[in-house]
């Protein structure tokens, strides 16, 4: 049927209009100024170089820096039996704390002794290092290809398979370390209640590994961003911004090359600042301008540490599956009615009752804002990966965002997903460009007749929240006619202090349901520039990654047309007082400029320095 329909498509009068449009605008595209802005790599380029003369010891690096490097740098090929002395000594204070009943011990401190006694003797049977277990093994086959780790996945080491003999391997140092380090954490174990100790021990954790490698706080920022709360993304984010800064101006083992994108990026942050200086209402913008600057400044972080191709793909396949955990949750909250709905958000006159899910982002234009990457990045991995096994799986997290956000009922990001596949299309396959055409002409057969009616009713004014959203408009042109030089400065209080003053038919508001528009009367004219060149250079680095990443294409393709899919929903909202969404745009905004990167140090490896 479908081959049928193509096949006639081709012979057809359209197919040559088609054609001979495609050609036109494709000669005058070739020739015009736009693409060579795009496509011409002119950026400013200054590299902060770590000279041979410059090695700096651990001494010289600083205490805590250097130990973190001591404990962390052979972790991967130390024998389990230095992980065993570990728990043994963690079980000692919780068998003890049961003994002599000094807290009240009870029998779930005992069997957590047991256990951790339990894992201690595995563990030093084994004998084995902790990348022989995880090399050839099925685990590493399956997240190896699911997460693109070809090198990892592939990887043979014969070293790494030998067994370890840990009276030789092992100095003296590190035994006595592990064992300290047991005893004090199972002492606080023992004398903290469960939750407190497992936060306590987690920050720990992850602050080391953090500042160990700086990666590791980028992958988990990459993961994490749409699950956990603002408070935990603001601790990585911080982390990974201190981690940052000490490897390029403390230790000085990371290169860090300045470019125009930075440029841009640093004249947005001191536009940030300056709106926070003439604010009108200082004390209530003071969180708001410092959440956006951490997050601007984890821009440099994030791009500087994505170093090859391979991070690249990684970052990609686990935004794919943070985006699954965040749709299937969406569609339990659908299924169950397990949420709380805003009678603001959907006018139940015209579309009934039920209210709209908003996942774990809190607000449903919120959350189909986020699914357009999820949904765009899910078929590009279509085109990546090789297995059957996993190509299935992103044909699952697709299909599963795809059913999130029609639940979501977020009118803009549908028309944003919609646009951003036909940019896709454009960008890396235009065969879907009929096939989109044959879904859009068969959608109306298909989808049901409420989420019809709902994108149907764009811009009409009979639905209260649209008819909120223009006077909400209209007062912000107002504003913006009055304050578009230094404009008023960020927060929800510098806001309605003004909109109040401007408002159609008293509608309260606490933004202007536009980002471009908000981001004018926060930070006036100049904001709104900074922003612009931004994006800008954000585009210019995903197309050139598109001319020249290869079969790899589909991702800074699926990115590109995903953004394109952000600006069009910030049409008509504005997402940016959710923080984990300005986490998420920065984020993305170092991603392109590191694919951009990437294609000089191609698939080049990195030194435990962090060199490239």
């Amino acid at each position: 049927m479908v081959s049928t329909i193509i096949n006639f498509y081709k012979h057809s009068v359209l197919c040559r209009m088609v054609n001979w449009v495609i050609r036109v605008i494709r000669r005058f595209w070739d020739g015009s100024f736009v693409k060579r802005l795009m496509f011409t790599d002119f950026g400013l380029n200054k590299r902060f170089d770590r000279k041979d003369s410059d090695v700096v010891s651990r001494e010289a690096r600083g205490l805590l820096v250097g130990y973190i490097d001591g404990v962390f740098s052979n972790i991967l090929d130390t024998s389990t039996r230095i992980f065993a002395t570990f728990f043994f000594f963690f079980a000692i204070p919780l068998m003890a704390e049961t003994a002599l009943t000094l807290h009240g011990g009870g029998v779930l401190t005992f069997i957590g002794g047991l256990t951790c006694l339990g894992i201690a003797g595995v563990l030093w049977v084994l004998n084995r290092t902790p990348r022989a277990l995880y090399t050839g093994s099925f685990m590493c086959k399956l997240f190896g290809g699911l997460f693109l780790l070809s090198s990892v996945a592939g990887e043979e080491s014969n070293a790494a398979s030998a067994k370890v003999e840990s009276d030789l391997t092992i100095p003296k140092s590190a035994w006595l370390f592990y064992a300290a380090l047991g005893l004090v954490f199972g002492g606080l174990a023992a004398f903290m209640d469960a939750m407190g100790f497992v936060i306590f021990a987690g920050g720990f954790a992850g602050f080391m590994a953090v500042m160990w490698k700086t990666e590791i706080g980028v992958f988990a920022l990459a993961f994490l961003i749409p699950l956990v709360p603002t408070n935990i993304i603001v601790g990585i984010s911080a982390i990974t911004i201190l981690s940052f800064f000490v490897k390029v101006f403390i230790t000085r083992t990371v290169r860090y090359v300045f470019n125009l994108t930075d440029l841009f990026v640093l004249m947005y942050a001191v536009v940030l600042m300056y709106s926070f200086v003439i604010s009108i209402y200082r004390s209530g913008g003071v969180f708001m301008t410092g959440m956006h600057l951490l997050f601007v400044f984890m821009y440099f972080a994030v791009k500087s540490t994505i170093r090859s191709k391979e991070m690249v793909f990684t970052l990609f396949a686990l935004f794919a599956v943070s985006g699954l955990l965040v749709a299937l949750f969406g569609i339990y909250q659908q299924l169950t009615g397990n949420f709380t709905p805003a009678a603001a958000w959907l006018d139940e006159a015209m579309f009934g009752g039920g209210g709209r899910i908003y996942s774990t982002l809190d607000n449903p234009n919120v959350l189909g804002q986020y699914l357009i990457f999820t949904i765009l990045i899910a078929f590009a991995l279509l085109y990546i990966y090789k297995s059957k096994l996993h190509k299935l799986a992103a044909f699952g997290v697709m299909g599963a965002a795809g059913l999130c956000i029609l639940f979501s009922q977020s009118r803009g990001a549908w028309l944003g997903v919609i646009i951003a596949i036909g940019v896709f299309a454009f960008l890396y396959d235009r065969r879907l460009i009929i096939l989109g055409i044959i879904a859009l002409l068969f959608a109306p057969l298909l989808i049901p007749e409420e989420i019809i009616m709902r994108f149907m009713s764009i811009g009409d004014l009979t639905d209260s929240s649209t008819l909120f959203r223009v006077h909400i408009w209209q007062a912000s042109m107002l504003m913006i006619r009055d304050f578009w030089i230094s404009g008023i400065g960020l927060g929800e209080g510098a806001f309605t202090r003004i909109y109040n003053m401007y408002a159609f038919n008293a509608v309260p508001s606490p933004h202007s349901h536009n980002l471009y528009m908000q981001i004018i009367i926060d930070m006036g004219i100049a904001g709104i520039i900074a922003f612009t060149m931004v994006l800008v250079c954000a585009f210019k680095n995903m197309f050139l990654a598109v001319k020249g990443m290869g079969k790899a294409s589909a991702l800074p393709a699926a990115l590109c047309a995903a953004m394109v899919g952000y600006m069009i929903q910030g049409l008509t909202d504005n997402t940016f007082y959710n923080y984990r969404i300005v986490a998420f745009f920065w984020f993305c905004i170092a991603l392109c400029a590191a694919m951009k990167q990437s294609l000089k140090t191609g698939e080049s490896k990195t030194d435990d320095g962090g060199r490239v």
